[in-house]
């Protein structure tokens, strides 16, 4: 999220040519990523025998992901 804030532009720059999505694009990708990494503790959740709390753990990423994409959609107009 730090590098992205900060060099975001120039690596997008780099990547994509001068025709580049903006910043805050990119920056709310690397927040919609890092939501979608929590429930990949899962496995460390599984290997250490918490099998419970997993579903608490997955049905939180899945709200939180449900009420980000109607939040975007409805601020983007998409």
């Amino acid at each position: 999220m730090i590098i992205s804030k900060l060099a975001g532009r120039e690596i997008l720059t780099i990547l994509f040519g001068q025709n580049t999505p903006s910043e805050q694009i990119s920056s709310w990708i690397m927040a919609a990523g890092s939501v979608l990494l929590w429930p990949s503790f899962g496995i460390r959740m599984t290997a250490a025998g918490y099998y419970n709390s997993q579903v608490v753990l997955n049905i939180l990423a899945n709200l939180s992901l449900l009420a980000a994409c109607y939040w975007l959609v409805a601020r983007q107009g998409c």
